[in-house]
Parts: structure tokens; C-alpha cells; sequence
């Protein structure tokens, strides 16, 4: 029996699997400290990175007891969390001069220095013992190990100083003007020569980017209020440089009554079927021919969908490059493709969208409001870079909602009130005059054009000053 015992192998696996379990959970608990430890090293690095950045950037305008405070304000920021409150000191911004040929790093004590002393600033960031910080252990401890001490370097070239003071002028590639107050919204990217205007004052949500030529403008830059600029956006540590104080009209809105009037009473003139010969409308309507809805309330419908029983005056096909005038108002049925078409109507004016749907060499005025919905595109972003002039006109002598709309590009409007919603949460190349304060949303993505369109009406010319050899900011170089 003895002997049957010993050959009894019943209950191996199950103490080979408990050890082998046993193994795997120190295997990954071994994982789990060491991607903790390095989450912690890339977290310090980033917040070095920043600060020297920062300290590099201010210290012309702040000095360096002013840089040193806004790269520890930079730091604090990156480094948001009770465990790292005593990462980063003042004593550890450090200036001093940086040698390429030797790529070594001497501190500079800055009591009696000037900045023709210094070329670079380096920040240190630490989580360790000495700062009663380090990074704690839960499974190596097992094997003996003590808690880690993490630590990071970051140096940053201070702005070389170039002579002279070479500026430049460029026009804004894309330009929203209100005669009121503007709220922008957050999380928003400004890419090429944006440029927004509130004559009563401008104000950010936050998350914003800014490219080198975007600006906001308004008559006291003590009205712009700017709120956190993302990682590498123009004017991150220096906000003012987005500021322009300037004064600026509306004279496309101004305008508007004045071309309601002359359009409708040349509109008057036309009947079913002749052939526009005026001069109101862009020049690319010209020839074309002439529908007048003669109805207090038209719905425009897709070309062949027409139904026999809505075959009444008040519902109408809509032609491809026609010219309509309605005494009353109209309504676009969705998925009716208005490009090439004018719609002048003495009321509103409300489309309904579509899938798929891009409206080029179009244009719409509403002697009231202006509403859409659905996914049109103002504009097609594949085709409205070429054209020299924008390519579509919007305006409404009342309110102007385009919340459903999926992109504007290459358009121009003007309206008493504007509500964008979300159509220009990807758009380019847009002109907008509005007499009321508007609010944007946010989430915006206007991008650059890389050209400024022509007008055929009175509207503003903005321009972007750009100072191009004064200072130029380099990266951080990061010593290990």
C-alpha cells in the first residue's frame, strides 16, 4: 500500500497550476511597477519640458525672477496630482549657458547677471527620496527592492535677438466680425490667418490653438480675454501677441437693407422665364434664367419628385442654375442640391440639407431670417480653393442659423444675428458680419486657405501684422 501511495500522481496539476499562478502574479506585479515607474518619468519629463520652455520664452519680457514663477506655474499645471507637489522648486529652474560643441550645462547665478550672460534655462523635476516623493513599489518589494527614485532634465535655448524689427503684413485668410460681444467657445483650432472681432470685447472658452497669424481683435485689448492655450499654440506663454486694438466696422451689414431694397425692386421687373440681366447678384449669375415663386409660401422639392397630387402652385421642382424670386417665403426640402441656384425671397429662407449635399456658386437672401438643417456643406472643401472670390453668399436682414450645416468653406454672410451651432466645426475661407453679440460653441476647426479671397461687395480688408526678426524661441534640447 505503501508503495501505491507513492506512485499516486492524483493532485500534481493542481499544485503545478497554483504555482505556476503564483509565478504570473509576480511576473505581473514585477509589470505593474515598472510601467508605473515609467509612467512617472515621461509625467516628469513633460512638466521639465514645459517649465524650461516657459522660463526660455518670458524671461526677455518677465526677467528672471518672472520666468522662473511661470515655469513653476507651468510645471504645477502638468503636474496636477498631491504625489508630485514637491516635485519642482524654484531653486530648480536654473539659468545658465549651454555649450553645443560640449553639450554641457554651466548655472549662471542670476543676482548680478544680465541675459547677455545666459543662453538657456534647465528645469529639473524629481520624485525621490530627498523630496520625500518617491515612487512606491507594491510588488518588488517582495524581492527586496526599496522605493524608486525617478528624476528629469530638460534645457531650453533662450530666444536668440536678431536686429531690426522686420514686420509684415498679411490679410486674414478667414474674418468673423460682430459689432457686439464675441464668446468663442473652447477647445477650438485657428489655423492660417484667422481673425475675430468684437468691437465690445472678445472672450476664449480655453483649449484653444492659435496659429502665428491669428488674431483677435477689439478697441481695448484690456476687453480680449484669452483662457488656457494648448502645447503649442502661438502665445501659450504670452497671450498678448493674439491681441490687435482696432476698431472695426460692419459695412457688408450695413449694406443690407439698402441691397434688399435695390434686388427686390429689380427682381420686381423679371418674370417667368426671362433672363437675369442685372447687376445685384455675383456676375456668375448673369444669363441665367429667372423663376418667380408667386406665392406667400413655396416648397422647393428635388427635381424629379414631384407628385401628382402635389401639383399646386405653392410646390415647385428647383432648376440647376436658376435664379428665383419669391414675393413670400421658401422652403428647401431636404436633398435638394442647390448649387448654381439664387434665392432672393422677401421672408425667410429655410433649407433642409442633406447627405452628401455641397453648395457651390450659391446665393441666399432672406429679407427675414435664414434657417438650416441637415448635413449640407456651404462651400465643397475639395474645390473652393479655386476660386478668387468667395464662392457663396449668405445673408438675412434678421437672424442667420446654421447649426446644421456640415462645413462652410469659401462663403460670405452677413446677418443681424448669427448662430453658427456647429457648422464650422470644419470650415476655411469664411467672411461673416454680424451686428449682434454671437456666441461660436466651440469645438471649431477653421482651417488655413492659404489665400485671401476677393470680394464682389464692401467688406473689410483686415490685416495680420507679423514680426518676423525679432526673436526666434528654439525647442528645448534635453540632456540625459
Amino acid at each position: 500500500m505503501l508503495q501505491r501511495f507513492i506512485r499516486e500522481q492524483d493532485g500534481w496539476s493542481t499544485l503545478f497550476s497554483v504555482y505556476m499562478m503564483l509565478i504570473f502574479i509576480v511576473i505581473s506585479g514585477i509589470a505593474v511597477d515598472i510601467s508605473n515607474a515609467y509612467r512617472v518619468d515621461k509625467k516628469l519629463q513633460i512638466a521639465a519640458d514645459a517649465a524650461s520652455l516657459a522660463a526660455a520664452a518670458t524671461v526677455d519680457d518677465l526677467g528672471f525672477d518672472g520666468a522662473i514663477d511661470v515655469a513653476l506655474e507651468t510645471a504645477a499645471y502638468n503636474l496636477s496630482n498631491v504625489d508630485y507637489s514637491a516635485s519642482m522648486a524654484e531653486s530648480d529652474i536654473i539659468f545658465g549657458v549651454y555649450s553645443d560643441e560640449t553639450q554641457e550645462f554651466t548655472a549662471v547665478a542670476t543676482q548680478d547677471a544680465t541675459l547677455d550672460d545666459v543662453n538657456a534655462v534647465a528645469a529639473r523635476a524629481y520624485r525621490n527620496e530627498d523630496r520625500s516623493n518617491p515612487v512606491s513599489i507594491e510588488f518588488l518589494h517582495l524581492v527586496g527592492a526599496s522605493d524608486w527614485n525617478v528624476n528629469a532634465l530638460s534645457i531650453a535655448i533662450l530666444p536668440t535677438q536678431e536686429e531690426g524689427d522686420d514686420s509684415s503684413g498679411t490679410g486674414c485668410e478667414s474674418t468673423i466680425i460682430t459689432q457686439g460681444f464675441m464668446n468663442t467657445g473652447g477647445s477650438n483650432e485657428w489655423f492660417g490667418g484667422v481673425c475675430l472681432h468684437g468691437e465690445t470685447g472678445v472672450l476664449t472658452g480655453g483649449d484653444d490653438w492659435f496659429s502665428e497669424n491669428a488674431r483677435l481683435s477689439s478697441p481695448d485689448a484690456d476687453d480680449i480675454a484669452i483662457n488656457y492655450l494648448t502645447s503649442g499654440s502661438y502665445g501659450q506663454y504670452d497671450t498678448e501677441l493674439l491681441k490687435v486694438e482696432r476698431s472695426v466696422g460692419i459695412p457688408l451689414y450695413d449694406s443690407l437693407d439698402t441691397s434688399y431694397a435695390t434686388l427686390s425692386a429689380e427682381m420686381s421687373t423679371y418674370g417667368t422665364g426671362d433672363v437675369y440681366q442685372g447687376g445685384e447678384l455675383p456676375d456668375t449669375f448673369f444669363g441665367k434664367p429667372v423663376v418667380v415663386l408667386d406665392y406667400t409660401y413655396v416648397v422647393l422639392k428635388e427635381p424629379g419628385t414631384l407628385q401628382p397630387w402635389e401639383n399646386w402652385g405653392g410646390i415647385v421642382e428647383l432648376d440647376p442654375d436658376t435664379v428665383y424670386f419669391a414675393p413670400g417665403s421658401v422652403v428647401m426640402e431636404g436633398n435638394v442640391d442647390a448649387s448654381g441656384v439664387a434665392i432672393f425671397a422677401n421672408n425667410d429662407i429655410t433649407v433642409g440639407g442633406g447627405a452628401d449635399l455641397a453648395f457651390e456658386d450659391s446665393y441666399f437672401f432672406a429679407g427675414g431670417s435664414f434657417y438650416t438643417s441637415g448635413d449640407v456643406q456651404w462651400g465643397d472643401p475639395d474645390t473652393y480653393k479655386s476660386y478668387d472670390t468667395y464662392n457663396t453668399h449668405l445673408f438675412a436682414r434678421d437672424n442667420m442659423f446654421l447649426g446644421g450645416a456640415a462645413g462652410v468653406y469659401g462663403v460670405m454672410g452677413a446677418c443681424e444675428g448669427f448662430h453658427p451651432g456647429g457648422a464650422m466645426e470644419s470650415s476655411a475661407g469664411v467672411y461673416f458680419e454680424t451686428k449682434n453679440s454671437v456666441s461660436l460653441g466651440g469645438d471649431y476647426t477653421i482651417s488655413a486657405s492659404d489665400k485671401v479671397f476677393d470680394s464682389v461687395y464692401d467688406a473689410n480688408e483686415l490685416t495680420i501684422d507679423i514680426v518676423t526678426a525679432t526673436t526666434s524661441r528654439t525647442s528645448a534640447r534635453l540632456m540625459q
